[in-house]
Parts: structure tokens; sequence; C-alpha cells
């Protein structure tokens, strides 16, 4: 999947922008079904959180495969670095429904 990803990040191809879509698409459908309805009438924007998150995921997790260094003293190489950031993304959404 990260290398798909990155390839999609790199080229512009139908078929990688298609794959794309079709991840988007699940993605609103989860999002619709169990976000959506407790944070609407909010100030929260849970879907602008929500992708933050992810593209920090989606960093992270590339730049540990491919770089193979730790990143901000994490080394997600070891399951403690990842544990850390399991935790602190846990955190985050608990303070989205604080």
């Amino acid at each position: 999947m990260r290398r798909i990803i990155t390839w999609g990040l790199s080229e512009k191809l139908p078929s990688l922008k298609e794959l794309d879509l079709k991840r988007e698409n699940i993605g609103d459908q989860v999002l619709g079904e169990v976000f959506d309805g407790h944070f609407n009438n909010t100030d929260k924007n849970f879907r602008a959180m929500y992708a933050i998150l992810m593209g920090g995921v989606y960093y992270l997790t590339l730049h540990a495969k491919m770089q193979e260094n730790p990143f901000c003293g994490i080394d997600l190489q070891q399951p403690s670095g990842q544990e850390e950031i399991k935790k602190a993304l846990k955190q985050f959404i608990e303070l989205a429904y604080t």
C-alpha cells in the first residue's frame, strides 16, 4: 500500500487516480456513518482534523519505511515507537470529542 500511495503521489496516472477516488469514497462513507452525526452543529470540523491526522500517518509511515530514521525522536521501526504514535492519535481523537 505504501508503494501505491507513493506512486500515486509521484505520477499522474488515470488508474492511480481511480484507486485514490475509491479510497476517498470509502473514507467518506465511513466518516459520514461514524463521525458526522456527532460533530454536526459543533464548531469542530472533524473531517479536517482527520485529514491532518491521516496525512501525518501517511507521511510517518512512508518516512519510516523509506528513510528508516527516527522522526521527532520516535523510531517507527520499533513497536514502542508505533505504540507512541497510536497513543497520540487516540489522544487527538479524544480531544476532538471533548
